[in-house]
């Protein structure tokens, strides 16, 4: 990672992105671009990992961009600063990082108009990959590679294997499932908060393998690959810790992720292999996750189409998104 830059979202602190951040200045990375809402738990991050560097004697320059993922327009407004940054003496854009998410949220829709959980998700990181394309195919070749790195979930394919389009078009608030109950209640009605999280994870992964095809069709030397970091005990389920919303959390589901919940630092693993990882052991197609043996944790699968799950027709629906 010497001299390569890297651009990461949702990296506040107690995050998958947080500890990739991490990773990116302890591996000796140029530029490393922070992409967060302007809040202040994002300058605070920031701050703790320019302090990282510090304490590292890594001559890294950090900085924050902000990009709202819950708004297209702002997320535009932060790739054109990405690509106007790395432009500038840099050589375009070594690694993207989509680690943003949220789930567990109310059925409500952004100042866009599209489910809030699928917009963040999926859709602005949909929209900021495209945008970043040329400073990432210009880094790739520049320095012979580049990645992108998208997050899937391992229950993409639960309850529902087949991506719904409703799901990505503007439509009314309340429309697609309400507010029911997490996860238990939507495994047998398949609609509801867990439903359009698994229905935004589900297309991560399409679009990641999707992406894949396109890369390799016209012999490009971006990486498109996939992680699944398993359960991490951050802070994805819900906006905040104080939110007035509705609990939309049942207390078994919420027993049944904090028993298997790993830190946030294991659960980032997975994505540090794809982000970092050496370039003959990462390959575009890639779908990376753990597995636990007494030596601790490694890559535990290099495979690619199969593992997703998903069938011909859903690789089409991404094509034609693409």
């Amino acid at each position: 990672m010497k001299g390569k830059v890297v651009a990461i979202t949702g990296t506040t602190e107690g995050s998958i992105g947080y500890y990739t951040a991490l990773a990116a200045v302890s591996k000796g990375a140029k530029l490393l671009l922070l992409l967060n809402r302007d809040t202040d738990r994002s300058y605070e991050a920031e701050q703790k990992i320019k302090a990282h560097a510090k304490a590292t004697d890594q001559e890294c320059f950090v900085r924050t961009v902000v990009c709202d993922l819950s708004n297209l327009y702002l997320v535009k407004n932060a790739a054109l600063a990405v690509n106007e940054t790395v432009a500038d003496g840099y050589g375009g854009l070594d690694v993207l990082v989509n680690c943003a998410g949220v789930c567990a949220l109310p059925d409500e829709r952004t100042v866009d108009g599209f489910d809030v959980q699928m917009q963040v998700n999926m859709l602005s990181h949909f929209l900021l990959t495209k945008l970043l394309m040329d400073s990432l195919e210009l880094a790739a070749e520049t320095r012979g590679e580049a990645r992108v790195v998208m997050h899937t979930c391992a229950f993409r394919g639960i309850p529902n294997r087949m991506l719904k389009p409703e799901m990505f078009q503007i439509c009314p608030e309340g429309t697609l499932g309400g507010d029911g109950k997490w996860f238990l209640g939507d495994l047998v009605k398949q609609k509801g908060p867990f439903s359009r999280y698994q229905q935004s994870k589900l297309a991560n992964a399409s679009f990641s393998m999707a992406l894949h095809m396109k890369l390799q069709a016209v012999g490009s030397k971006v990486k498109s690959i996939v992680v699944d970091p398993g359960f991490a005990k951050t802070n994805l389920f819900g906006r905040n810790s104080t939110s007035s919303e509705p609990d939309l959390i049942s207390k078994t589901s919420a027993r049944f992720r904090n028993l298997l919940s790993q830190s946030p630092a294991n659960g980032s693993i997975p994505t540090l292999v794809a982000s970092f990882g050496p370039a003959n052991l990462c390959q575009s197609g890639d779908v990376d996750r753990l597995g636990r043996q007494k030596c601790g944790w490694r890559r535990a699968s290099e495979t690619r189409w199969g593992t997703i799950g998903l069938s011909p027709a859903q690789y089409r629906v991404c094509l034609d998104l693409l």
